[in-house]
């Protein structure tokens, strides 16, 4: 009986044992590939997902690591989803100004900066309000 109870105990082990492996398996493919998963506006720009992106006409950045950031209710907000604001948009047609910034750095820190060197223009006739930034 106890010899039964063993190899039941360890047979259930090796089922239990790739099942864990799997788990951890699929959770590290999840985070490479969110890593390395370019947006889809970037395969027609050759982005290789390796540096910030800024949408001037909608002061919004890119990150791989972050996502989205763009100015939401008096702060800066990043979201892996597109803004509402830009939902409705042609992504592979904005213009947009690949940042020489390191990734570990944040840019909208310096939005004022990038605001003046990429200024803003009207999409669909219209210029987006710009960010009340202090």
């Amino acid at each position: 009986m106890l010899l039964k109870k063993i190899t039941i105990a360890a047979w259930m082990g090796f089922i239990a044992m790739p099942t864990v492996n799997a788990q951890q398996d699929t959770a590290n493919r999840s985070r490479t590939s969110s890593q390395n998963n370019v947006p889809t506006w970037g395969a027609s720009r050759n982005y290789q997902n390796d540096k910030y992106v800024y949408f001037p006409d909608y002061y919004t950045f890119y990150s791989p690591g972050r996502g989205y950031i763009y100015w939401n209710n008096g702060s800066w907000t990043n979201s892996p989803n597109v803004p509402s604001n830009m939902n409705s948009t042609d992504m592979n047609n904005l213009r947009i100004q690949t940042l020489d910034d390191p990734l570990n750095t944040f840019p909208e820190r310096n939005y004022s900066d990038f605001n003046k060197r990429y200024p803003a223009q009207p999409v669909n006739g219209t210029l987006n309000p710009a960010p009340q930034v202090r």
